[in-house]
């Protein structure tokens, strides 16, 4: 069998402005002096220069891949603490996030592999306190290592409204589950795979979908009348607490779910740095149909996130191909750097008669009885929420001692040890007076784990 191919017409190298020009294998001299007229040199020095953009502040180490959940859609997988070019095999919590292009605008889900967070006023980002337990020991157990994004889920954490179209609406944490199931590493194997194959889970994810093996995961929905809101026994806006579905604290509420629809990923991308990199996603970025709640840190994050967009890509990064949504319209949104759609031709730079526009209504109403309760537990005091913290921390330690978990507690002492065997002593006693506040028995069992690491340090490597 004989295959016919059509000879492709080489493409003409040019300088940036379009021109034809030779080979750049020397730069243009004079008695051995370079020449200021030497554009080619001039500008491929000053590109380099200006190739990298600054990267993320968070989530920097990432992979990406088209998909689709019945529209078209970006998903972008990544760490959160490391930099560009670290491993992504380490200890960490992971970002998954999707960008739907719906003929609605875009819709932006920027979740974790975590259902819950660190921390739930967004003036503690910089730091860190006791409402942080309950992640901490969720990262130091088997689910801080996974190994590959096709295996791992994605939850939204924050509380959000569906909106009916009579305006009433039902409280939702969204997630996707990975239908693969789960798979971890241990920290024995970290320092391997971070030395051996740095890209693993970027690596994993790409070639998954080269061979046609596309991962695919499963979308689920929690849902909270706002009339039921009183019978769980903590504030379900509070993004440091998972709405149980029966695992842990089972005397506080559960909340089950039910599946609504399957993200398949089954196309890589061309040029990570035009597809991936660039990729702008902000948890402001809704559509109708769904709304913010009051939860205090997803509106500091609606402000927080386009804000590092606009430092990062610049203020019209919207026009970005990769994030361009499908049908937009804001004159009152033009001008700026690289501006490259048209700014709206002639059209007005804000509302007039004359240029007559559509507009949608939005909101949720809410009853006198329901905003009472947003009011309590925005200002529930203190105490109360420190104990709560501590519930939830506590009762994570104490399910992992399952048959289903053989192993975990095991596994969570030993990393946690290895870690807080590195510190001052002063600050080990202090690590150590906290964890007996979650549990005396993860105290007891860390404190002998660090004794035994700093009485036989070789053993640890």
């Amino acid at each position: 069998m004989t295959v016919d191919t059509v000879p492709q017409t080489p493409k003409v190298y040019t300088t940036s402005n379009g021109c034809p020009t030779e080979k750049p294998e020397s730069s243009l001299r004079a008695s051995n002096m370079l020449l200021l007229r030497d554009f080619r040199l001039i500008e491929l020095l000053s590109h380099l220069n200006r190739e990298r953009i600054p990267e993320r502040v968070v989530h920097a180490k990432g992979a990406g891949a088209y998909g689709e959940f019945e529209t078209a859609c970006l998903a972008r997988f990544s760490t959160t603490a490391g930099e560009r070019g670290s491993a992504d095999s380490v200890r960490d919590a992971r970002g998954f996030a999707v960008k739907c292009y719906t003929a609605e605008g875009n819709w932006d889900w920027v979740w974790n592999n975590v259902p819950f967070f660190f921390i739930r006023d967004p003036v503690k980002f910089p730091g860190l306190n006791r409402e942080a337990l309950h992640m901490v020991l969720w990262l130091y157990s088997d689910y801080g290592t996974f190994s590959s994004y096709r295996h791992m889920n994605g939850y939204m954490g924050h509380a959000h409204k569906w909106v009916m179209p009579d305006g009433s609406f039902k409280y939702v944490h969204m997630y996707l589950e990975a239908d693969l199931g789960y798979k971890t590493h241990s920290d024995d194997d970290i320092p391997r795979l971070t030395g051996a194959d740095p890209d693993l889970a970027t690596r994993d994810l790409h070639d998954a979908i080269a061979r046609g093996d596309y991962p695919t995961y499963t979308a689920k929905v929690q849902v909270i009348d706002p009339a039921d809101v009183r019978k769980f026994g903590y504030n379900i806006l509070d993004m440091t607490k998972h709405w149980d579905m029966g695992t842990y604290p089972a005397d506080l509420g559960t909340v089950g779910a039910r599946p609504f629809g399957r993200l398949t990923l089954n196309r890589n991308p061309e040029n990570y740095f035009d597809e991936i990199e660039q990729a702008a996603f902000s948890p402001s970025h809704l559509v109708p149909g769904i709304e913010p709640s009051e939860d205090p840190l997803l509106q500091g994050r609606f402000f927080a996130y386009p804000d590092a967009q606009r430092y990062r890509l610049g203020v019209n990064y919207q026009q970005i191909p990769v994030n361009r949504p499908g049908s937009v319209f804001n004159p009152l949104l033009r001008d700026g750097a690289a501006s490259v759609e048209g700014n709206y031709g002639s059209h007005p730079g804000y509302v007039t008669a004359k240029a007559p526009m559509q507009f949608r209504k939005l909101g949720s109403p809410s009853t006198p009885e329901h905003e009472q309760w947003v009011a309590e537990v925005m200002s529930e005091p203190a105490e109360k929420a420190a104990e709560l913290d501590l519930k939830f921390a506590r009762t994570f330690w104490t399910h992992l001692d399952d048959a289903k978990y053989e192993g975990w507690q095991g596994r969570m002492v030993t990393s946690l040890g290895r870690d807080i065997a590195g510190v001052e002593e002063g600050t080990r006693e202090q690590v150590y007076q906290v964890l007996g506040e979650i549990h005396v028995e993860l105290a007891s069992r860390v404190s002998q784990e660090v004794s035994l690491i700093l009485s036989n340090p070789q053993a640890t490597r």
